[in-house]
């Protein structure tokens, strides 16, 4: 095994390299000055070669510094993560999960009585972002994301396959025609579109349109949040295409229909995603199983 430097001397480099400056490393790491250098001597010992240089009154790093500098930077990172999940084993009881507004609203909120009531959970702290959080910095456990499961220093488990469906309110279907069980797509593909401008999203209502030979119309409200496009469509404004994962539930118990049975299938599902480590995590593993168990129940 390769000689290791001084592991102390690299977290007085990082602080200082940080700073571009002994003193304040010195006052971030509550040491003197004199500490500094001495650590980063030893530092420099160990390479041989100059880390830092000065330059009239300012401190920099040398070519060599700035070479050593992102292995360290990552090295103490995954270090302090390291850390965290140590320290955080069997020792939280609730858990901090992060996923689209459309997915804790929709689907994860109505289903948290279910998931502590089989855990003994004190709680789930829902973080509703459509964009992705850190799990470093905004201290998030599991993120449920609707993509591609391709998240760079990410682990990405497949929960759902998903499929885009149209979706109609029954209210409206019943408006417009006599009889819902005789109409045909060409019929449904006319009536005002809610339009989720995403881009799988976008893709199938491209495609059906494309294959229907119907113009494709603008929609009358248009917006990338799932939530009120759902909405509007159950109050019957018109017609949607909407991930079947998010509407499954509604879909069954005939809030919404999907007449037709228009679909698309693209290569966007849904995936659970953390750090790979996270997964070996109690709290996490128990609530990835529990949400397995609850898209189980989907069919």
């Amino acid at each position: 095994m390769e000689r290791l430097p001084p592991l102390k001397s690299l977290t007085f480099f990082l602080s200082a390299a940080n700073h571009l400056s002994f003193k304040k490393a010195s006052e971030e790491l509550f040491v003197t000055q004199a500490a500094v250098s001495q650590q980063i001597k030893l530092l420099e010992s160990f390479f041989g070669k100059p880390l830092f240089r000065r330059v009239g009154v300012k401190t920099e790093l040398t070519a060599y510094g700035e070479s050593l500098y992102p292995y360290v930077e990552l090295a103490i990172e995954q270090i302090r993560l390291g850390t965290n999940a140590v320290n955080s084993v069997d020792a939280k009881s609730s858990i901090v999960v992060t996923g689209t507004h459309s997915f804790t609203s929709l689907f994860l909120g109505p289903r948290i009585d279910s998931y502590i009531g089989q855990s003994g959970a004190t709680g789930v702290q829902l973080a509703p972002s459509n964009h992705i959080l850190s799990f470093s910095n905004d201290g998030i456990d599991l993120a449920i994301r609707r993509g591609k499961g391709n998240y760079t220093g990410l682990e990405s488990r497949l929960l759902y396959k998903d499929k885009v469906v149209l979706i109609v309110s029954p209210m409206l279907l019943r408006s417009r025609f006599d009889n819902i069980d005789l109409i045909n797509k060409e019929d449904v593909l006319k009536l005002p579109l809610l339009e989720d401008t995403s881009g799988d999203i976008t893709e199938a209502i491209e495609y059906v349109y494309q294959q229907a030979g119907i113009d494709r119309p603008i929609g009358i409200l248009q917006t990338t949040d799932a939530v009120p496009i759902i909405q509007s469509a159950i109050a019957g404004k018109g017609i949607a295409f909407a991930s079947h994962f998010l509407v499954s539930d509604m879909i069954k118990e005939g809030i919404l229909l999907n007449p037709c049975n228009i679909e698309f299938h693209s290569d966007v599902n849904i995936y659970m995603v953390a750090p790979e480590q996270y997964f070996e995590r109690t709290i996490i593993n128990q609530f990835c199983k529990w949400l397995v168990d609850e898209v189980r129940q989907m069919g």
